[in-house]
């Protein structure tokens, strides 16, 4: 299948020249949005001092009618012209992503020549072994040893062939640039995945950095959906704390409020103490065990956060990072 930038991405700079006309498309759609968000605050603002203007300045109030007709004739026009600008902004990022895939694909060509010099090289050798020997039958013992020499330590494993490992290399090379290639088509990703016998997770390193990180100007919903996750965890550790620290205080005050039946050496100084053994759930040795379970339950709720901020800024950079942006 040929690609229409495949050609533009051997060009210099077109990478670059791609990126510029994704900003420049979104910064003129800000420009509407921006608009469009004036003229309905306006009129919004028309709307509710038509009253007011009416009692200090009748003369006013009869203009208002015009400006909020005004105000609603830019809406119109924005709205419109944000739908148009929209569409461009979108094909604008497919171009740039196959831009981006057409660069890659260098890598599958280049592999691919690797694997057709090898076999060009592997059928020389062979017709120079058969000028030398004869035709070659492999020998159903010695295959069968073969498979069997390599199935040792309870995995069973045939022979391995430097074409096989080659091939893999175009593999490798290629999903990156299928990968992009679907995002510039709309396409579900876990269709593509499913395809690979591989889930989100599985296919994680397959992403290639233009579209996986903090910086990049069309992430793949998978990068999103990993930061958006991240950021649930690290608020829900948030959440969890205060519960948690109330828990402590409200244990460490039930343990004070046992320990005044014993003494500083632990004896039983009222009949309350005297009746409790070390089992029962009043005593001060099972209050002490729930303070410091409660304790140990905000030490880990501490690391579990600070691992979740970690997992955050290892995707964007830092756990304050500004919001990932979005495509239209």
């Amino acid at each position: 299948m040929t690609h229409r930038t495949e050609n533009v991405a051997n060009k210099p700079n077109a990478v670059q020249t791609a990126r510029e006309a994704v900003l420049a498309a979104r910064g003129k759609l800000a420009e509407w949005q921006t608009t469009l968000a004036a003229a309905e605050s306006e009129l919004a603002d028309l709307e509710g001092r038509t009253g007011e203007q009416a009692l200090d300045d009748p003369e006013i109030a009869f203009s208002i009618p015009r400006r909020m007709q005004e105000q609603r004739d830019r809406i119109g026009v924005a709205k419109k012209v944000i739908t148009v600008q929209a569409a461009r902004v979108r094909a604008a990022e497919r171009d740039y992503l196959l831009t981006e895939a057409s660069v890659l694909e260098r890598k599958v060509v280049a592999a691919r020549q690797k694997l057709e010099r090898h076999e060009a090289r592997t059928k020389e050798l062979l017709a120079q072994l058969e000028a030398h020997e004869g035709p070659y039958t492999p020998e159903g013992p010695v295959l069968y040893k073969q498979w069997l020499d390599g199935s040792r330590g309870g995995v069973f494993r045939g022979p391995t062939y430097t074409s096989d490992a080659l091939r893999d290399e175009i593999r490798t090379a290629e999903r990156p640039v299928q990968i992009i290639r679907a995002m510039a088509e709309g396409r579900n990703l876990s269709d593509l995945f499913q395809e690979w016998n591989l889930d989100s997770a599985g296919a994680r390193d397959l992403y290639p950095a233009c579209v996986w990180g903090p910086d990049v100007l069309v992430p793949a919903p998978g990068y999103l959906r990993a930061v958006e996750w991240a950021r649930n965890e690290v608020d829900a550790a948030i959440k969890r704390h205060p519960n948690l620290e109330a828990n402590v205080v409200r244990c460490e005050r039930e343990l004070e409020e046992a320990l005044v039946h014993y003494d500083e050496n632990g004896r039983p100084r009222s009949r309350i103490g005297s009746g409790l053994s070390p089992d029962d759930d009043a005593h001060p040795a099972r209050h002490q065990a729930r303070v410091q379970h409660a304790r140990r339950l905000v030490e880990e709720n501490l690391q579990e956060r600070k691992r979740a901020e970690t997992a955050l800024a290892e995707l964007v950079g830092q756990p304050t990072a500004e919001p990932i942006p979005t495509t239209v």
